[in-house]
């Protein structure tokens, strides 16, 4: 019998039921949109005229460790190692955005 334990998970492609331990974190819609992220980030970074954007390294990094923390998240398995890792890939999505909105 597949299904999601407890509520519904929109970013996992999978049943969380049918994996013990390491989630298939290669394999999820959110890493897959944080990936997207980071290239159209990059894209515009890439075009923009020198001065026009300000942060641009700090950009460049906050936007790439989304993806990396989202997977060592899912890397880790469950529990509290994961939780921090997915946190702090919220921060850095935030940091990202905040970069663009300056």
């Amino acid at each position: 019998m597949g299904g999601y334990h407890g509520r519904q998970n929109d970013c996992m492609r999978f049943p969380a039921r049918e994996y013990h331990g390491v989630m298939p974190h290669r394999d999820l819609n959110v890493l897959d949109a944080a990936d997207r992220a980071a290239d159209m980030v990059n894209a515009l970074i890439d075009r923009s005229p020198r001065g026009w954007l300000l942060h641009i390294r700090q950009m460049r990094d906050s936007v790439q460790a989304i993806g990396a923390n989202i997977s060592e998240g899912f890397g880790r398995g469950t529990g509290r190692d994961r939780d921090r890792s997915l946190e702090i890939a919220r921060g850095e999505a935030e940091e990202t955005i905040r970069h663009l909105a300056a």
